[in-house]
């Protein structure tokens, strides 16, 4: 896993961004319950289906308030993120590569780096959590000279 964070409490609900083709990133919206709840991708990208992301949002968090807790896996290709509610009512949210058919021979001296992962906290609802995800990558994220610039359109 690229990132793991443990909470002291399970009084969260679960958010996954999920979707179709021309139908992408729906909020999928659950109470953080006992037992693994996951989302992952096995197609070799993380595409519209569902994206490399989860958050942890306390009940009745909505856009513009309550305390919400992000992650969102840097990486295009299969990957795991899961959330648990434990049995002393703590919790753990996970996000990384997809072990299912990964393996990384490393020999003497060899290292890996796994995908970064960005985690972002709001107490300002999912607005405030998006807004900190938009500016952490415009000014973290991208760089070199069109970080601040328009970008090029490729054709």
């Amino acid at each position: 896993m690229s990132a793991s964070v443990d909470f002291g409490d399970d009084g969260f609900e679960l958010l996954t961004l999920d979707g179709a083709h021309a139908n992408e990133r729906n909020v999928t919206r659950r109470p953080l319950a006992p037992g693994i709840q996951s989302v992952e991708s096995r197609r070799g990208a993380s595409s519209h289906q569902h994206n490399p992301f989860l958050a942890l949002a306390r009940p009745g968090a909505g856009e513009a308030h309550g305390e919400v807790y992000g992650m969102n896996l840097v990486y295009s290709g299969n990957f795991l993120a899961f959330a648990e509610a434990g049995q002393f009512h703590t919790a753990r949210a996970a996000i990384g590569l997809n072990p299912f058919d990964f393996s990384w021979l490393l020999r003497p001296g060899e290292s890996f780096q796994c995908p970064e992962t960005v985690l972002a906290y709001s107490g300002g609802g999912l607005g405030g959590l998006s807004r900190t995800f938009h500016r952490l990558y415009r000014e973290r994220l991208c760089r070199g000279r069109f970080r601040d610039a328009p970008r090029p359109v490729l054709v």
